[in-house]
């Protein structure tokens, strides 16, 4: 009984500290440095957004795949909104200016192109697992710059036969005239956030 005490008090002292760091308050959010150059630099970014209470911006750290699963960003906001109420240990967690020091385990597969960090506190664990997208930056004459993932990985665009090699660009369909305008392109892998431990679309937002 008395380990059960401990453990409900330790949780109720968590959420209380959680809930009291995830207060917006620019002078006390880690920096946000937008880079999924890694699973890890994705967890900050993701992060970031998150202490600074932009659910758009946190959206937009999920997979494309995620994001069909969610079934669109109002599940996703009350589906976070629900995991950081009901686990105090997650929410201290990400809200932990030292978070990467939190990681007790991390696998990546680069052929597969996934990836997984496991965070940890004390007994508890949070599995974020990572995607990495394959995204076409593109340079236009009036010094736009737009971003269009792929959906596919990149060795599924690159191809070669007979020493020649070429790059098939599925998004967007260019015409000709905007072909010509195009003064850059940048192909370049993301990793995106593709599933959390009880993140998940419902009225609990949570999962067995």
């Amino acid at each position: 009984m008395l380990s059960t005490l401990d453990s409900t008090a330790r949780r109720a002292s968590l959420w209380a500290l959680a809930l009291a760091l995830l207060v917006p308050a620019a002078c006390s959010c880690p920096p946000l440095v937008e880079s999924y150059a890694s699973p890890e630099d994705t967890l900050l970014t993701w992060q970031a957004q998150l202490c600074r209470d932009d659910a758009p911006g946190e959206y937009g750290c999920l997979s494309a795949g995620f994001q069909r699963a969610m079934g669109g960003f109002p599940t996703y906001h009350a589906a976070r909104t629900a995991l950081l109420s009901a686990e105090p240990t997650t929410a201290w967690l990400f809200a932990r200016a030292d978070l990467l020091d939190h990681v007790t385990g991390s696998s990546k597969d680069e052929a597969l192109g996934q990836a997984r960090l496991s965070l940890g506190e004390g007994d508890e664990r949070v599995d974020v697992d990572f995607e990495r997208e394959t995204w076409l930056t593109l340079d236009w004459d009036d010094g736009r710059h737009e971003s269009f993932n792929q959906g596919q990985p990149l060795s599924a665009l690159l191809g070669s036969q007979l020493g020649r090699q070429w790059l098939t660009i599925l998004k967007p369909t260019l015409t000709p005239e905007q072909t010509a305008r195009v003064r850059g392109l940048k192909l370049e892998g993301r990793w995106k956030i593709a599933a959390l431990s009880g993140l998940a679309p419902g009225p609990a937002g949570a999962v067995p």
